[in-house]
Protein backbone atom coordinates (compact mmCIF):
# COMPACT_ATOMS: atom_id res chain seq x y z
CA UNK A 1 0.00 0.00 0.00
CA UNK A 2 1.35 3.84 -0.37
CA UNK A 3 0.73 7.06 -0.16
CA UNK A 4 0.18 8.98 2.95
CA UNK A 5 -2.62 9.25 5.35
CA UNK A 6 -2.66 12.39 7.78
CA UNK A 7 -3.45 12.50 11.21
CA UNK A 8 -4.33 14.51 14.48
CA UNK A 9 -5.23 14.13 17.60
CA UNK A 10 -5.82 17.06 20.60
CA UNK A 11 -2.80 17.08 22.39
CA UNK A 12 -2.40 19.41 25.27
CA UNK A 13 0.75 21.31 25.67
CA UNK A 14 2.10 19.37 28.74
CA UNK A 15 1.93 16.32 26.70
CA UNK A 16 3.27 16.98 23.50
CA UNK A 17 6.72 16.09 24.08
CA UNK A 18 5.42 12.47 26.09
CA UNK A 19 3.21 12.11 22.61
CA UNK A 20 5.95 12.94 20.36
CA UNK A 21 8.35 10.26 22.20
CA UNK A 22 5.17 8.01 21.69
CA UNK A 23 4.93 8.70 17.52
CA UNK A 24 8.84 8.42 17.19
CA UNK A 25 8.53 5.24 18.26
CA UNK A 26 6.23 4.25 14.57
CA UNK A 27 8.40 3.97 11.78
CA UNK A 28 6.23 4.89 9.51
CA UNK A 29 5.03 8.48 11.52
CA UNK A 30 6.60 11.27 9.53
CA UNK A 31 5.80 15.64 9.49
CA UNK A 32 4.93 15.42 13.21
CA UNK A 33 3.78 19.29 13.97
CA UNK A 34 1.43 21.17 16.37
CA UNK A 35 -1.08 23.46 14.75
CA UNK A 36 -3.44 25.18 17.01
CA UNK A 37 -4.55 22.15 20.07
CA UNK A 38 -3.60 19.06 17.91
CA UNK A 39 -0.49 17.51 16.63
CA UNK A 40 -0.59 16.22 13.42
CA UNK A 41 1.58 14.21 11.52
CA UNK A 42 1.39 11.49 8.57
CA UNK A 43 1.15 7.72 7.98
CA UNK A 44 3.65 6.66 5.25
CA UNK A 45 1.67 4.00 4.42
CA UNK A 46 4.36 1.90 2.33
CA UNK A 47 6.25 1.17 5.90
CA UNK A 48 3.05 -0.36 7.97
CA UNK A 49 1.77 -4.26 7.67
CA UNK A 50 -1.81 -2.44 8.54
CA UNK A 51 -4.10 -0.54 6.81
CA UNK A 52 -4.11 3.23 6.99
CA UNK A 53 -7.64 3.45 9.15
CA UNK A 54 -6.36 0.30 11.26
CA UNK A 55 -2.51 1.67 11.74
CA UNK A 56 -4.11 5.29 12.58
CA UNK A 57 -6.54 3.63 15.75
CA UNK A 58 -3.46 1.86 17.08
CA UNK A 59 -1.32 5.31 16.98
CA UNK A 60 -4.17 6.90 18.95
CA UNK A 61 -4.86 4.45 21.22
CA UNK A 62 -1.17 4.17 22.08
CA UNK A 63 -1.36 8.11 22.60
CA UNK A 64 -4.25 8.19 24.69
CA UNK A 65 -3.10 5.55 26.75
CA UNK A 66 -0.10 7.90 27.60
CA UNK A 67 -1.77 10.37 28.14
CA UNK A 68 -3.92 9.22 30.98
CA UNK A 69 -1.12 6.83 32.49
CA UNK A 70 0.49 10.09 32.96
CA UNK A 71 -2.33 12.62 34.26
CA UNK A 72 -2.26 13.66 38.03
CA UNK A 73 -5.31 11.97 39.63
CA UNK A 74 -7.56 14.63 41.03
CA UNK A 75 -8.13 14.55 44.81
CA UNK A 76 -11.76 12.79 45.76
CA UNK A 77 -13.82 14.71 47.63
CA UNK A 78 -14.48 14.35 51.26
CA UNK A 79 -11.26 11.73 51.03
CA UNK A 80 -8.12 13.55 53.92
Amino acid sequence: MKGHRPCSLPVPLDDEERVRLVLARYSCVEHVRREGDRLKWDLDLSRTPLDGLAMEEMVARAIEKTIALHRVPSEKPGVA
